[in-house]
C-alpha cells in the first residue's frame, strides 16, 4: 500500500490529470443500478494522495488553485458518467434540439466541478497529515454538495450521500444527519483507506471509521426493525402502461384508453377508499378545457375511488403560461385538487416539451405557445377524508431539502415520471433510488407511477414493497396505503446537518491547529 501510495503521491502533469478524473468517473459505479460502494475506497484514496502531493510539492497559493483544479476534474469525471443521460432528451427533441447536446452533456458536470473545487481547495487550506485531512475533505464537499443544492436545485443530480446508500438498511441515517450529513460521512469512511499509504495515524483513523460505520448500519438496522402501521381505511392503484412518449404527446385520446384499457383489465376487488395512480403526463393536453376526457375518467373510477394524474394548466393573460400540474378527478369527472410542477430542469426539460408541442401544431401557432413556467407554493392533494399527498414530477424528487419542508402536512408522497430524458435504464434506476432515499430521510411512503418502468410502492423507511419491471405493463394494488414511518427525532433535521458538518469542521481545524504546532 505504501508503494502504491508513494507512487501517486508522486504523479504529475497529465498522469495526475488522468488519475484524478478516471477515480471521480470510477465513482459513478456506487450509484444505482450498479451499487457496488466499494469503489469508493478506491475512489476517495486515490483522490487524497494527489492531494497529499499537492500539498508537498507546491507553495500555499499554487498548491490551492491546484486543489480546486483536482477538485474540478474529480467531480466531472463523476458527474459525466453518472448523469450523461440528462442529455439524452436533447437528441429525442429532433434536429432543433441537437444542437443544445453537447450544452446538456458538459455544463451540468463543469458546474458541479466548480462547486467541488471550492471545496476541494477550503480542504487545502487546513490540510494536514492524519486523520485530520480527511475530516477536512469530508467536512468540504459536503458542504459544497450543500451548497449546490441549495444555490441550483435544478444541477443536484447525484450528491456524495448517494454513493453511500445502496440499500435501505444504509439510508436511514439520513433523517438524523440530513443528506449533506451522510456525504461526509461517505467521504470519511471512504478516504479512510488513505491512511494506510504510511501507516502514520492508520489506527486512529481506520478505527474511527469503523466506529462510524458500525453506528450508521446499527441505526438503520433499528430503524427498520420499528413496525409501521398501515392505514387500513384506504388503499391505492398504481398503473403502468410502457406507452411510448411519441404517442403520449402526439395523442392524449390514445393514452387515455390505453390507460383505462389497463386499470379494467386489472379490476380492483377493494371497497375501500382507493386512489389510482397514472404515471408521468398520462394526458397533455389541458384537462380543464376537454370535458370529454373528464367523462372518460368519470366512467373509469366508481364512487369510492379518485384518479390522480398529470395533466397541463393555462392561465390567459397578456402573457399566457402553461404549467405541468396534477390533478385529483373523482367518480363525477370533478377536479377536486391540483398542484403545480414548482421546479423545472433547466435547458431539458422545457425545450423537450416545447419541440413535441410544436410539432403538432401549424408554424403561427407553435409561435404562440407557452413555454413551461415553474408553479407556485405547492398545495397538498385531498385523496380521501384523512389522506393528503405531497405531488412530485420526475425529477423533483431529488430535491430533498425542498421535499422536507413541504412534505410535513402529508401522509404520502406521489411520485409520477415520464421518460423524457431519462430514457435510459441508468436514468430510470437512479430516479428509483431518489424516491428511496427521499422516503427514507422524511420518513413519508411514496407511490411512483413511471411511464417507461420501475413503478413502486415504497414504505416510509425507503423499502420497495412491490415494483414494475420496465418496458412492462400492470398495475400495483395495495390492500392499504403505508403510514410514515416513526422516527426517533422529528424535525429540525436541517440543524441536526448542520450540527454534524460543524462537529467536523472543528475537527478538522483542531487537527491542523495540532499539526502546525507539532
Amino acid at each position: 500500500m505504501e508503494t502504491l501510495a508513494d507512487r501517486v503521491i508522486l504523479l504529475s502533469g497529465l498522469k495526475r490529470w488522468l488519475l484524478t478524473i478516471t477515480s471521480g468517473a470510477a465513482l459513478a459505479l456506487t450509484l444505482a443500478p450498479f451499487d457496488f460502494p466499494a469503489v469508493g475506497f478506491v475512489s476517495f484514496a486515490l483522490l487524497v494522495w494527489v492531494l497529499d502531493g499537492i500539498a508537498a510539492e507546491k507553495s500555499r497559493l499554487p498548491a490551492l488553485s491546484a486543489f480546486f483544479a483536482t477538485g474540478f476534474w474529480f467531480s466531472f469525471g463523476y458527474s459525466l458518467a453518472s448523469t450523461w443521460w440528462l442529455a439524452i432528451g436533447m437528441l429525442q427533441g429532433g434536429p432543433d434540439l441537437a444542437w443544445a447536446f453537447p450544452l446538456a452533456l458538459l455544463l451540468y458536470p463543469a458546474i458541479c466541478g466548480v462547486f467541488y473545487g471550492l471545496g476541494a481547495a477550503f480542504a487545502g487550506i487546513i490540510w494536514t497529515e492524519g486523520v485530520g485531512r480527511l475530516a477536512a475533505l469530508a467536512f468540504s464537499l459536503a458542504a459544497a454538495d450543500w451548497l449546490r443544492s441549495a444555490l441550483l436545485p435544478g444541477f443536484a443530480f447525484n450528491p456524495l450521500a448517494m454513493t453511500a446508500m445502496p440499500a435501505p438498511v444504509l439510508m436511514q441515517s439520513a433523517s438524523l444527519i440530513g443528506m449533506a450529513g451522510m456525504a461526509a460521512l461517505a467521504v470519511f469512511v471512504f478516504s479512510a483507506p488513505a491512511t494506510l499509504g504510511h501507516g502514520k495515524h492508520a489506527t486512529s483513523s481506520i478505527g474511527l471509521a469503523i466506529a462510524l460505520l458500525a453506528a450508521h448500519l446499527g441505526f438503520g438496522i433499528f430503524a427498520l426493525d420499528q413496525a409501521h402501521p398501515d392505514d387500513p381505511a384506504t388503499a391505492a392503484r398504481i398503473v403502468q402502461t410502457a406507452s411510448s412518449i411519441d404517442k403520449i404527446i402526439n395523442n392524449a385520446d390514445y393514452n387515455l384508453n390505453v390507460l383505462i384499457s389497463a386499470q379494467r383489465q386489472f379490476k380492483s376487488t377493494s371497497d375501500k377508499s382507493t386512489v389510482i395512480l397514472w404515471p408521468g403526463i398520462s394526458l397533455p393536453t389541458v384537462l380543464t378545457q376537454n370535458p370529454a376526457i373528464l367523462e372518460k375518467i368519470a366512467s373509469s373510477v366508481n364512487n369510492r375511488e379518485v384518479l390522480v394524474t398529470g395533466t397541463f394548466r393555462t392561465e390567459e393573460g397578456d402573457t399566457p403560461r402553461l404549467y405541468k400540474s396534477v390533478a385529483v378527478v373523482n367518480h363525477n369527472g370533478e377536479i377536486v385538487g391540483a398542484s403545480d410542477k414548482k421546479t423545472l430542469l433547466p435547458i431539458i426539460e422545457r425545450n423537450f416539451f416545447s419541440a413535441w408541442l410544436q410539432k403538432k401544431d401549424e408554424p403561427n401557432e407553435a409561435d404562440n405557445r407557452p413555454s413551461f413556467t415553474a408553479g407556485g407554493p405547492r398545495q397538498t392533494l385531498p385523496l380521501s377524508t384523512n389522506v393528503k399527498a405531497l405531488s412530485l414530477f420526475d425529477t423533483e424528487i431529488l430535491l430533498f431539502r425542498r421535499v422536507l419542508e413541504q412534505v410535513k402536512d402529508a401522509d404520502v408522497i406521489l411520485h409520477l415520471s415520464n421518460p423524457a430524458g431519462r430514457s435510459t435504464k441508468l436514468g430510470t434506476y437512479q430516479e428509483l433510488r431518489y424516491a428511496q432515499a427521499t422516503a427514507a430521510l422524511t420518513g413519508t411512503p411514496i407511490l411512483r407511477a413511471s411511464n417507461s418502468g420501475l413503478s413502486a410502492a415504497i414504505d416510509g423507511n425507503g423499502r420497495i414493497l412491490e415494483s414494475i419491471a420496465i418496458g412492462t405493463t400492470g398495475v400495483i394494488d395495495l390492500p392499504a396505503l403505508p403510514k410514515r414511518a416513526k422516527r426517533i427525532l422529528i424535525g429540525q433535521n436541517e440543524v441536526r446537518e448542520a450540527i454534524f458538518l460543524a462537529f467536523l469542521g472543528v475537527f478538522a481545524l483542531v487537527a491542523w491547529i495540532v499539526g502546525r504546532t507539532n
